[in-house]
């Protein structure tokens, strides 16, 4: 009765432990990976804030893009490789209690003093429990550095991915801006137009204006609107992309700029910088150690494996009574599997070769994307300039135009082609201001500085609105480049 207690006793505690082992904490899976993006996934509200900033919108795409999800997954089942190769030294563990019962023993050929059930009992209860191990020293502890490795690996791509998405949720918000800019400009632009037109349709009824210059003003009319109608067909797409990336159904609310790029530096910086905090460089160089570990455990199968087995048992009532453990050790060597081994071998090395290419590719596409990034950038300050000095000489011009049109100087053409100039001068101005902000993030990313701790520097707040004015001023910039910040009418 004492052992039957003991091994009901054992039982509940086996059940008890593989209840728990069964039990997974998925909370806790989803939460590794969302510690290393500095994300707190929730669903994302129905409608937005009515004033939504950059860093607002960047935060909403880190919480809740599943692409990110997807590679932070991979960085979980990454982990859990690792765990399961840390499992390899821990020896499998088996329970199995057999219950014997026998009804009656045919003792009539055997004497009285040497009866059976003097030896075997009828009955009987052996709970053993085995322990066995099979291990390669050498190629388990290669596997379990390799896992660690893979896992490295899984998360810097996930920080580089991380960097992509941020990067698109700015050239989308900052497209967006740039469309309902566009918009507000021929807006303006048709509402003269519009005037434009009845005044030369009154004047030709009186005889002073051509019906040519009723035409051309129609035309003219007419093309800005087909400008309006794409302007607001990119705004409209433009928010629906934006609201693909955050998470959000629709996104209605009013888009600020209050982004103000920090200072770039020279080429070299960038590329020392990039080389030193690229996580998907980070990721290849991992991808390479993880290779050359791959390798030495596809070597280190050749040794030979060890396998332990252990037996006791925690009631014994069978025949021997006095025989309540064993032990055995062997070891095995894989003679027939070396045409296997030998492939297996010239495939982790091929392997290896891809990860050393790969690494390499994406070392020099480092440079080449360094430089292209500060060029675009470079590019867009020194544009912003002779864009700005071109929308002035253009407003003049334009002016001029309406003045010596009105005494007789000018013809309607000529003042229909100086606002053509003066429109496509302030949308190019206007644009290349969004696209220097872009273009400095693009160098954050270059350099893997585009993560959440530049979200963070972003503003929180609207600024103070700051009443708008057509004068110049300088921008302070770095040495060799030049800048202008300017308010559009």
């Amino acid at each position: 009765k004492q052992s039957i207690k003991k091994l009901a006793a054992l039982a509940a505690a086996l059940a008890g432990a593989a209840g728990l082992a069964g039990c997974v904490n998925q909370a806790k899976d989803v939460a590794s990976y969302r510690r290393v993006l500095h994300a707190s996934p929730r669903p994302a509200p129905a409608r937005l804030p009515r004033l939504l900033t950059l860093r607002r919108a960047m935060l909403l795409a880190n919480d809740n893009d599943e692409s990110l999800g997807i590679a932070g997954e991979d960085y979980v089942q990454a982990l859990i490789a690792k765990t399961r190769a840390a499992d390899s030294f821990v020896p499998t563990i088996s329970f199995a209690p057999v219950y014997s019962q026998i009804k009656k023993y045919s003792t009539s050929s055997f004497p009285a003093a040497f009866s059976p059930t003097k030896f075997f009992p009828t009955h009987y209860l052996d709970a053993p429990i085995n322990a066995h191990l099979k291990i390669n020293p050498f190629f388990t502890t290669t596997g379990l550095h390799y896992t660690a490795l893979n896992a490295r690996e899984r998360k810097y791509a996930l920080l580089a991915l991380q960097q992509r998405v941020l990067l698109k949720v700015a050239q989308v918000y900052y497209g967006v801006l740039e469309s309902q800019r566009s918009v507000h400009v021929l807006r303006q632009t048709l509402h003269v137009e519009q005037q434009r037109v009845l005044s030369i349709e009154r004047k030709e009824k009186v005889g002073v204006a051509k019906p040519l210059d009723v035409l051309q003003s129609q035309a003219d009319l007419a093309a800005t609107r087909v400008q309006l109608t794409d302007a607001e067909n990119a705004v409209v797409k433009g928010r629906a992309t934006l609201g693909y990336l955050v998470g959000a159904p629709n996104v209605n609310s009013k888009l600020l700029d209050q982004f103000t790029p920090p200072p770039t530096a020279s080429i070299r910086v960038i590329e020392t910088v990039a080389r030193q905090r690229r996580p998907d460089l980070r990721a290849a160089a991992a991808a390479v150690s993880a290779a050359r570990q791959y390798v030495s455990g596809q070597i280190e199968r050749y040794f030979p494996s060890i396998t332990l087995n252990f037996n006791t048992f925690l009631v014994k009532q069978s025949f021997p009574a006095d025989s309540w453990w064993s032990a055995l050790a062997s070891a095995n060597v894989p003679l027939l599997d070396l045409p296997v081994l030998n492939a297996d071998v010239r495939t982790a090395y091929s392997q290896l070769r891809q990860a050393i290419l790969r690494e390499s590719q994406i070392r020099r596409e480092l440079a080449e994307q360094a430089r292209i990034a500060y060029a675009n950038w470079y590019t867009s300050r020194r544009r912003a300039v002779d864009l700005h000095r071109e929308l002035l000489a253009a407003q003049s011009a334009y002016q001029q135009a309406v003045h010596s049109f009105s005494v007789g100087l000018a013809t309607n053409l000529d003042v229909i082609t100086e606002q053509d100039r003066e429109l496509a001068s302030r949308l190019a101005y206007s644009t290349e201001l969004y696209n220097g902000k872009v273009a400095a993030l693009a160098v954050l990313e270059v350099e893997g500085r585009l993560n959440y701790d530049t979200i963070e520097l972003l503003p929180r707040r609207p600024a103070a609105p700051v009443k708008p004015h057509a004068k110049t001023f300088p921008v302070k910039g770095t040495r060799g480049t030049a800048a202008a910040g300017v308010a559009l009418k």
